[in-house]
This record gives structure tokens, sequence and C-alpha cells, in this order.
């Protein structure tokens, strides 16, 4: 299961290095953009933790974080696209507090001929 601490079922997956804090941050966004076929999706997962936390990385699980964000007064469009069209994907958790984070993107498909393309990944830790 993708929220496990340590190991995935997906054959592609990624994960980010931890990204230490010089404060205290409240939300995370994060946003890349993606090209991908109708037979492919994309997960977001992530942790968060707060400062003084001594548990190790790898021993706390991952935490999904739901449907894109709309962004831009556009309404978020799932539908896949062709393989050139790119497409932007935005993801914001609210409500947290923590001053270190790692982001796990899990794509899935079933033709290993086609699998979805990312690019441009952002993560950023907001104060707000």
């Amino acid at each position: 299961v993708s929220t496990l601490p340590t190991g995935d079922q997906n054959d592609a997956v990624y994960i980010t290095r931890l990204a230490r804090l010089g404060s205290e941050a409240r939300s995370l966004k994060v946003d890349f953009q993606i090209t991908r076929h109708p037979s492919t999706e994309v997960k977001v997962y992530y942790r968060a933790f707060k400062a003084g936390d001594t548990a190790d990385p790898n021993t706390v699980g991952w935490t999904f974080i739901g449907a894109p964000i709309t962004t831009l007064q556009q309404q978020y469009d799932s539908t896949a696209t062709d393989e050139i069209l790119w497409k932007d994907y935005a993801y914001e958790v609210k409500g947290l507090n923590f001053n270190a984070f790692q982001i796990k993107i899990v794509m899935k498909s079933w033709s290993q001929a086609r699998v979805p393309l990312i690019a441009d990944l952002r993560a950023i830790a907001l104060a707000t």
C-alpha cells in the first residue's frame, strides 16, 4: 500500500529528499506539469514532521493529498491528454504545523509503453 512508511507495490514511485525548513509552516502546496494517457493515473502523498520530532522519517506513513485544486480561476480538468499536451496540476494541504516534509508521487499505468510524464515539480511550504 502506498501509505506505508517503506516499500510500495507500484513500479513508478518518486520520493523527494526530506526538506527541512528554517521556520514552521502551516500549508504545503505541490504543483507540476503532467502529460498522461487515459490508461494512467497519478497520486500524490506527503509526510510532515513537527519541530523537535525525533521520529525516524522511515517509520512515518504517507498521507494521500487528494484531488488537485482549482487554480487561476480555471476548473480542474481530470481528463487525460494527448501525450504532447501538458497540463498544470496543483495540490494543497492546509492546517498543518511542520518544519520538515517529503513528497511522494505514485504513477500508475496499465501499459509500460504509456506512462505519465511529470515536469517542473515544485513543493512550497507556506506560513499561512
